[in-house]
């Protein structure tokens, strides 16, 4: 990012042991997510003598979710959204080496796709997914305004500059989505990481 503008690209997965209720109290869960992001400078602040930088545009975003019966392998469920969102992105530096950077983001409207596989019953499944990645993403999708409350996506960096190239990131992230059709399902994630960041253009 610069001063007047941002652009960003991400890809996030995980890949787990959900914690579930309802019809699948033991499940496996795989969640992809890839965005592109366009933000333009909106107004500065300050709080408790840190300055801040305030970001606001727009993003692209597919949301993928796989659920699957630990109990059966061959039963799952997956919602795939993809989406215009509204973008949000504040920094705020707290001092020479440490800022902290938040991230927000709410779906306007997208390509829904909620299915079921169950075995060998659900042809159509089959078919897309022999036809390859592209019909399995979108075939049976439907366009409409989504609830910015259905898919959230919330993300907190803190940096600290540790070298003169190098940075310590902590990082929290947050992820929900709800979809009511078919077997309604509520997916929640919560990751906290920790890393090292190498810029190799930094002076």
């Amino acid at each position: 990012y610069t001063e007047r503008y941002l652009f960003g690209a991400s890809i996030n997965t995980a890949f787990g042991r959900a914690s579930a209720s309802g019809q699948w109290p033991q499940a496996n869960a795989s969640q992809v997510r890839l965005s592109a992001s366009y933000a333009r400078y909106a107004v500065g602040d300050k709080l408790m003598g840190a300055s801040g930088r305030l970001y606001v545009g727009a993003q692209l975003a597919s949301s993928n979710y796989v659920i699957e019966n630990i109990d059966d392998h061959d039963e799952l469920t997956l919602t795939l959204c993809h989406t215009v969102n509204v973008f949000a992105f504040h920094q705020t530096q707290i001092s020479s080496r440490n800022r902290l950077e938040l991230s927000l983001s709410f779906p306007l409207a997208g390509f829904i796709k909620r299915g079921n596989y169950d075995g060998g019953i659900n042809q159509d499944f089959e078919e897309q997914f022999e036809a390859g990645i592209f019909h399995l993403l979108f075939d049976d999708s439907h366009f409409s305004a989504v609830s910015p409350l259905a898919l959230p996506d919330l993300r907190v960096d803190f940096i600290r500059t540790i070298g003169s190239k190098t940075d310590l990131l902590i990082n929290y992230k947050f992820n929900y989505m709800k979809n009511k059709t078919i077997a309604p399902v509520r997916f929640y994630s919560n990751t906290l990481s920790v890393g090292i960041r190498f810029n190799f253009n930094k002076t």
